[in-house]
């Protein structure tokens, strides 16, 4: 079962990936929930806070010089900012991460995602420093 701090890095995590998903429409405005999500998930890593100021920069570029109105490179920016993120909290960004927190809303979505975190870590698989530490 996911710890009260697990349940909280998902649900800032996800709050991006929401972000993420609407910024294929327009450029998203900057507010404080999204702040908080950002220096929340800041808090609990390492330390590097580029990838943080990254993703709250690009959510609301335009990418003038784009024909569709920076949708596709804000889009995939915000991607890019995210998967750099995890990876600062020490685990990967990952296609089964990805979808539960596309589905953050779904029962068990929680538990799914925490469960690839652990087959990660069970693995052995390289991973990005620091290492995340369950419980």
């Amino acid at each position: 079962m996911p710890s009260v701090r697990e349940h909280l890095i998902f649900k800032a995590l996800a709050a991006l990936q929401e972000v993420r998903e609407a910024s294929v429409a327009r450029p998203i405005e900057p507010t404080w929930p999204i702040r908080f999500c950002l220096a929340y998930l800041y808090s609990q890593s390492g330390g590097d806070r580029s990838p943080y100021d990254y993703f709250w920069r690009e959510m609301g570029n335009v990418h003038p010089v784009s024909t569709d109105g920076g949708s596709y490179m804000r889009h995939m920016e915000l991607g890019r900012a995210l998967s750099s993120i995890m990876a600062r909290l020490g685990f990967h960004d990952t296609a089964r991460t990805a979808a539960c927190l596309r589905k953050a809303h779904s029962a068990g979505a929680v538990d799914a995602f925490w469960a690839e975190v652990q087959k990660q870590l069970d693995d052995g698989r390289p991973m990005p420093t620091p290492r995340f530490k369950r419980g």
